[in-house]
């Protein structure tokens, strides 16, 4: 049956949201209040991937996510480049947790390969030999995402289906019997069938104003969990094509010969308060780990450095599913935003459509409610290879 949905947030959740919502054949409008993916979405890494991701059933999710990439990929889409991950330890502690990873995955039957130094040289010709002197995996299915690439892709398909976007802020959303109100800054209110809330860091703000209460962790001060750098370089002649992660930096293409980057270690300095221009002490530090890390010959400089605010439920765990007796309002919280997007925007629209997906059971909203639930500490990811 056709339903009017508004979805709120047009990052790479809600836009995944907004296509396949309007794919099945719904009157779906969207509303963010700024431009599509300038929000939690517009500072990532984007790692396409389930490769420490913990307990099973959320790595079985972020596992069936990755495959749907994959068969977007099949079906035309340029967003994913699926460039396979190398993870390169020379550090004690670092080589100790990646073999036990790399049993851990393989027990799991998920793709993973061992490799010499020489085989990690001749793929990564470009390292320095100090870099891969220690373990080294492959993880072939593995790539990166272009975000802004998703985002077009996924409003196209809702335009193409009739969606409407909409740039205003929403101001609150009614629940009724009937449906939803959708208030916003600069329109007149709208009725609707149901909505869907994607809207990350803001998540348990706008859920507050519905009534609701999605518990989200959200810590600003300087090197909590939520915060951590990303930095990209001027372009520079490199040919590297993979995600890679050292015992120090983790790195991947960024487009037009620019390369993303990011150490986990350093963001317990990072400060959203904090701007970081590219001589900061913060940029000169990448700009080291480069030179170590690069048999260049050559100083590859960083353009800028932002930080970025990771969206984290208490437990650190994806959030998925109707949040009322009424099945009005449904809402996706993650910090694994950019591999679950397509899966989780298809598992909604499968039960706003009145399916049940079994595979969400253990990440609905339902179990901060409950009185067993057990508090999970979120923890800062400070070692490589940690997301």
């Amino acid at each position: 049956m056709k339903q009017r949905v508004a979805v709120v947030g047009a990052g790479v959740i809600g836009s995944a949201v907004f296509a396949s919502l309007s794919e099945a054949g719904n009157d779906v409008t969207i509303y963010d209040k700024g431009a599509p993916g300038s929000g939690s979405s517009a500072v990532s890494f984007a790692w396409i991937n389930s490769n420490n991701k913990t307990p099973k059933p959320y790595f079985e999710l972020n596992r069936a996510a990755l495959r749907e990439h994959i068969e977007r990929q099949h079906n035309g889409s340029r967003a994913f480049h699926q460039t396979g991950y190398y993870e390169l330890a020379t550090e004690q502690k670092h080589i100790e947790r990646l073999q036990n990873k790399v049993q851990r995955l393989a027990d799991w039957g998920y793709d993973v390969e061992v490799l010499t130094p020489e085989a990690a040289q001749l793929a990564l010709p470009e390292l320095a030999p100090a870099t891969i002197r220690g373990f080294n995996a492959f993880f072939p299915q593995e790539g990166y995402c272009n975000i802004p690439a998703f985002i077009a892709e996924c409003l196209d398909t809702g335009r193409r289906n009739g969606g409407r976007f909409i740039l205003s802020e929403v101001l609150n959303i009614e629940t009724s019997p009937s449906g939803v109100t959708v208030h916003h800054r600069h329109g007149p209110s709208k009725s609707f069938d149901r909505a869907v809330i994607a809207v990350g860091r803001w998540t348990q703000e706008v859920t507050q104003g519905c009534g609701i209460n999605i518990p989200m962790h959200d810590d600003h001060t300087p090197g909590s969990a939520n915060v951590g750098f990303l930095a990209v370089t001027e372009p520079t002649a490199v040919s590297l094509r993979s995600v890679v992660t050292t015992s120090d930096l983790g790195f991947r293409p960024d487009g037009h010969g620019r390369l993303m980057l990011q150490s986990l270690p350093l963001d317990a300095q990072a400060d959203i308060a904090r701007q970081y221009p590219p001589r900061s002490t913060i940029a000169k530090e990448f700009e080291r780990r480069l030179s170590s890390t690069f048999n260049t010959g050559f100083p590859i400089s960083v353009d800028r450095v932002n930080v970025g605010y990771r969206p984290l439920t208490k437990d650190g765990l994806t959030i998925a599913g109707f949040t009322d007796s009424n099945e009005s309002l449904y809402v996706i919280a993650t910090h694994s935003a950019v591999t679950l997007a397509p899966l989780l925007a298809r598992f909604a629209a499968a039960e706003i459509s009145g399916d049940v997906v079994q595979t969400l059971t253990p990440f609905r909203p339902s179990r901060f409610r409950a009185a067993t639930t057990t508090n999970h500490p979120v923890t800062a990811a400070r070692t490589p290879g940690d997301q």
